[in-house]
């Protein structure tokens, strides 16, 4: 696929993800992908998916916005600033109620239109 179909692939997720549909994840996502948090831990596609609708139970409002999206061959780098308010326990985290906003960059890697490979910093 070409680097501009694979930032629509992107682009879409994260627009369902807005909408509070995490569905399209599962089916993007590579049983085997490598898949790395900003804490440095690594993450199986079961556990990425549990994270991110822990994120949206937690996080009813969760938005993201993108500021920036490149893409050059299999690799599509986002740069985006996450908001929402904390409702429910989430990392630790007790719900306070309070908007956040987090600025953030992810890097995809795409082989035949799925993801084999997220980096979140």
């Amino acid at each position: 696929m070409s680097a501009e179909e694979n930032k629509a692939i992107i682009t879409n997720l994260i627009e369902e993800l807005n909408r509070g549909n995490t569905a399209p994840y599962n089916r993007a996502i590579e049983p085997d992908c490598e898949i790395m948090y900003w804490t440095g831990e690594s993450m199986d596609k079961k556990s990425f998916i549990e994270f991110i609708n822990t994120v949206t139970e937690t996080h009813p409002d969760f938005k993201i916005a993108i500021e920036d999206i490149i893409a050059s061959n299999d690799k599509v780098v986002v740069r985006y600033t996450e908001s929402a308010v904390v409702k429910g326990s989430f990392i630790g985290m007790e719900p306070n109620k309070k908007r956040y906003s987090l600025p953030a960059i992810e890097i995809y890697r795409l082989s035949n239109g799925k993801i084999n490979g997220l980096w979140m910093a």
